[in-house]
């Protein structure tokens, strides 16, 4: 099976014994490496495993108190995996800038919760147990939320939810 990304042509004269052959050759080794960088791309905008697990446990929280599940959205999924990876990189616990990052997507209302610990639900169980962290996770206001995760060197777990009212 062949891929093509051009309308059908007609025949065409053959060309003169002195002209130089078209490059298709060049262009099927350009779509070759192009592909899988777009699968890679597109691969990208889905959530990771472990994003997805901290989103889950959120959620789960939400239902059992009867409140809707909120759904993912990439540019605040962006946003709290960036925050992460940062937190995680420095060993540190503290909030973002909650507008910062989240251009283009018109927000009414942002929260946060950055946490650490030896796994993702030990993490969740900590926000229930705050009454701040909660009262994020249980408010019903939220239209979408980003989740974040990563691992630091010394195997610590960082969770990042970022909540957003879309109005």
């Amino acid at each position: 099976m062949t891929l093509s990304t051009r309308a059908p042509q007609h025949a065409r004269p053959a060309a003169p014994p002195d002209r130089r052959p078209r490059r298709s050759s060049t262009r099927r080794v350009l779509l070759a490496l192009a592909a899988p960088l777009l699968v890679v791309g597109l691969a990208a905008c889905d959530p990771s495993p472990s994003q997805e697990s901290v989103r889950s446990l959120v959620n789960e929280s939400r239902r059992a108190h009867g409140v809707h599940p909120i759904g993912d959205e990439l540019i605040v999924r962006q946003k709290a995996q960036r925050w992460a990876e940062h937190l995680a990189a420095n060993g540190t616990l503290a909030h973002s800038n909650l507008s910062s990052g989240l251009d283009g997507l018109p927000w009414v209302t942002v929260a946060e919760n950055v946490g650490r610990g030896s796994s993702i639900r030990s993490i969740h169980d900590s926000y229930l147990a705050s009454p701040r962290h909660r009262a994020n996770i249980l408010d019903r206001r939220w239209d979408r939320i980003g989740t974040g995760h990563a691992v630091a060197r010394d195997g610590t777990v960082y969770t990042v939810h970022v909540f957003v009212d879309l109005g």
